[in-house]
């Protein structure tokens, strides 16, 4: 008698003809959203994730195909027939994500939603900041298994400097062309503060679980930041009303915006109080004592020229 297999998959007609001309096999085609408890029943094999209720009450299943790398919630004990062969899809999805990983990047790089949202409004603007380059970039790829490894190939070719990090690393493993150096997990604190950008494609395991955490993120780097130091001097000022309540102390944070008059009414609309500002000198503070203990500055210039400008200036006198 024939193997019953079913193929829960959302697949295209093509792929379903390939399918069935391995003969000898009976074949049942759904989907996770169209299967039934009697589908489940029918199958000797099934390709594909076939709803974990549905499947844990087929109890002579003798393979299961997943169509994720991490089938963790069908390795639950009950879920399937002890004797039942689990393979995954480990290698399928390499080029896919690490495609959609480079797309992200770039996204953020060339600020693409900033300029997707300047054309909806047809506004012909540049958004004010300095874009960034994939050529020149550190990367560290945690995780160098099929989908980090074509992430990095695509961003080394591209030129970007890339270094690897797996879980541990041998002497005699070569290192891979596209990498200039691949390290141990345990160097990971040591290679955070030179990326400029991290990307982590890793199995969910315990040993990956919490693998980053606030300690981790604080070694990365900050970015376009600008930490500034005041010291009130004389006279009246929003910074000498904090020093006289709080002591010293974290007093605002700034962000660069592009329309200052939209920003002060968003916030007086969701109830900020102005505080005060200068629409000619482009910068403007808002009181968010209640949500965040401190005020918010905004200017509608490039603070990072401003303050590289003002730098020179100061080291030239």
């Amino acid at each position: 008698m024939s193997k019953h297999i079913l193929v829960c998959l959302p697949i295209s007609a093509e792929q379903r003809t390939r399918i069935e001309a391995v003969q000898g096999f009976a074949y049942r085609f759904t989907t996770p959203d169209t299967a039934t408890v009697e589908d489940a029943l029918w199958a000797d094999a099934v390709l594909g994730n076939l709803p974990v209720p549905l499947i844990r009450q087929n109890d002579h299943l003798e393979w299961f195909q997943s169509n994720t790398a991490g089938p963790n919630n069908y390795l639950e004990p009950g879920v399937l027939p002890e004797k039942c062969i689990v393979t995954n899809a480990t290698g399928a999805y390499g080029l896919a994500i690490s495609e959609c990983m480079l797309a992200m990047w770039l996204s953020l790089l060339k600020e693409l939603p900033t300029y997707r949202d300047n054309q909806r409004e047809h506004r012909w603007a540049p958004t004010g900041h300095s874009v960034g380059s994939i050529a020149g970039s550190r990367v560290l790829c945690v995780g160098m298994g099929d989908i980090g490894s074509n992430f990095a190939r695509r961003a080394y070719a591209l030129g970007a400097e890339v270094v690897g990090v797996r879980r541990t690393v041998h002497p005699d493993t070569p290192c891979p062309d596209y990498c200039t150096r691949v390290v141990a997990q345990s160097a990971l604190d040591a290679e955070l503060p030179q990326a400029d950008l991290v990307a982590l494609s890793l199995p969910g395991t315990p040993e990956t679980l919490h693998l980053f955490g606030a300690d981790r993120l604080a070694l990365c780097k900050l970015g376009p930041v600008v930490f500034e130091l005041i010291e009130c001097l004389s006279g009246d000022c929003v910074h000498a009303d904090f020093l006289e309540e709080h002591g010293e102390g974290v007093d605002h944070i700034c962000f660069q915006v592009d329309d200052l008059e939209k920003e002060i009414h968003n916030f007086e609309e969701k109830g900020f109080r102005y505080i005060e500002g200068d629409a000619k000198e482009g910068f403007a503070y808002i009181d968010a004592d209640k949500v965040g203990g401190m005020k918010v500055e905004m200017v509608d210039y490039d603070m990072m020229a401003f303050y590289e400008r003002l730098l020179r200036e100061q080291t030239e006198d």
